[in-house]
């Protein structure tokens, strides 16, 4: 006989569909469902038809593959200090989608096709949760100073210590002179006394002083501003000496600037090339003059720093001890379906009876993959160990999943670092016990990118990652600077470079 299901249910499933479920309707949900196996049919036909109907859609108007040999770039999601996480493309939504609809007919097929309980089966619906913005305080720091000669600041300046991060802020260097990377790609030399504003890592601000800024890089994001105009880089190293009306004089080193003068607070649009061993001065009306070559000589060789480069800074490690690694398999009689963080959490805090719990010390790296189902999934590190758990190798795929990986890293200069996740099913990264990349629900391998300020010193990392069901991939990377280029990641390791 065939099942007439409630219109309230009917409701309940399309909010399902649309991502609209409230919490009272989740539990009104999971009600209707305990008390009636047609109910529970139902939803498995119901959301089978609605992931079959997207599938196709996908193939009807997915465009053709350029390389049938080639294997499919992993979805990526970054999550960088300054930028907001894009929204996914509506091809990777219906296909994450169709994935969801497919693993939640699985589990109930799974609980339909066994004995029958002697109870009715409650069904959890459960959502994932957005993952959250990087916090303000990533934004807060500009850069780091690594040299200081004899310098004498101003009391009210931000603090300003050798080898430790700078915060944003106005500065006062009386006398002396110190050395300043810049997130932003840029060093800089100050000489006492001076005025700046570190309004970032890609802003400089020099209301009064003699500074001398070095951008190799001319993909470098980083803008000089002095009352008299604004000076945009070409890959340069060039001087700047600005008196107390604003008016500023200028050589340029090495490479070329581009010159946007101010007229009284308000920029030309359009600006001026100035090529090396070219000096001026400009004033706060736009009026250009000449050095003379004494000018240019006092300038020049004001700074006793020499020529400025950034210091090559090595990339955070694991300590010798490695990663200690905590793998627990969830009971299959507890009928939970592992959808996301608050689950996995659940599991490893003991809320659920497990089939297995092992932990293993001395893991050297995070890159675990079992496949599974026979296929392959996007890998970024060559490592593909199994993840550690049952002592034959391969882990049995069948059941859910969650692992808690803990271990010390080591930061050997202070500086803003990325770390990535590359993971089938959910991932949480923390350090100190604050969340810095946190990529919930269960989806193909996903690339997730976030960036932190780190000083010199100790961090406890925490690694929290479960899988559904099949296919299960893990891997954790570190980069230099903010970056979100998957190529620049190495693998987080305890492992030096030439021993990997």
């Amino acid at each position: 006989m065939s099942y007439d299901p409630p219109p309230e249910l009917v409701v309940l499933l399309q909010a399902v569909l649309e991502g609209t479920l409230t919490q009272p309707q989740r539990a009104e949900l999971a009600s209707i469902l305990a008390s009636s196996q047609e109910a529970q049919r139902f939803f498995v036909d119901y959301l089978g038809l609605h992931a079959t109907t997207q599938w196709q859609a996908i193939e009807l108007f997915a465009e053709p593959d350029s390389s049938e040999t080639s294997s499919p770039e992993p979805a990526v999601c970054l999550l960088s200090v300054e930028e907001s996480v894009p929204p996914p493309t509506p091809k990777f939504a219906w296909a994450a989608w169709g994935l969801t609809c497919s693993l939640l007919m699985a589990f109930l097929l799974m609980v339909l096709s066994g004995s029958p309980p002697p109870e009715p089966v409650t069904v959890a619906i459960v959502a994932s949760q957005p993952t959250p913005k990087p916090e303000e305080a990533a934004t807060t720091f500009a850069g780091v100073m690594r040299k200081s000669d004899s310098a004498q600041w101003a009391a009210e300046s931000p603090h300003r210590h050798t080898d430790r991060l700078l915060p944003r802020g106005i500065y006062q260097l009386h006398s002396g002179e110190v050395v300043i990377d810049l997130f932003g790609g840029g060093v800089i030399s100050v000489l006492g006394p001076s005025e700046f504003v570190l309004n970032s890592g890609q802003s400089l601000t020099i209301n009064r002083g003699n500074i001398n800024i070095n951008i190799p890089d001319e993909t470098a994001n980083l803008m000089v501003n002095t009352p008299a105009a604004d000076f945009l880089h070409m890959g340069t190293e060039f001087a700047v000496s600005v008196g107390p009306d604003g008016t500023s004089d200028v050589i340029v080193l090495d490479g070329a600037i581009e010159v946007q003068p101010r007229l009284r607070e308000k920029l030309y649009s359009s600006g001026q090339l100035v090529r090396a061993e070219n000096g001026f001065r400009i004033s706060p009306d736009g009026r250009y003059e000449t050095l003379s070559e004494d000018l240019e000589s006092q300038l020049r060789n004001s700074f006793s720093v020499g020529s400025l480069h950034s210091l090559p800074l090595p990339v955070p490690t694991i300590s010798p001890e490695g990663f200690e690694v905590r793998y627990v398999k969830v009971e299959p009689d507890e009928n939970i379906a592992l959808l996301e963080l608050s689950l996995a959490d659940d599991l490893l805090e003991g809320r659920f009876a497990t089939r297995e719990d092992v932990t293993t010390s001395g893991i050297t790296a995070l890159d675990f993959e079992e496949r599974g189902d026979g296929k392959g999934s996007e890998n970024l590190f060559p490592l593909d160990a199994h993840f550690p758990g049952d002592s034959e190798g391969p882990i049995d795929l069948d059941d859910g999943f969650a692992i808690q990986a803990t271990a010390t890293m080591l930061v050997s200069q202070p500086w803003i670092y990325s770390f990535l996740t590359n993971s089938d099913d959910g991932v949480r990264l923390r350090i100190d016990g604050r969340d810095v990349i946190v990529d919930d629900g269960y989806h193909r391998p996903t690339v997730s990118v976030s960036s932190i300020p780190l000083e010199k010193g100790k961090y406890t990392i925490e690694v929290t990652y479960y899988n559904l069901h099949r296919g299960a991939r893990l891997e954790v990377g570190v980069a230099i600077g903010q970056c979100s280029e998957v190529p620049k990641f190495k693998l987080l390791s305890s492992v030096q470079d030439s021993e990997q």
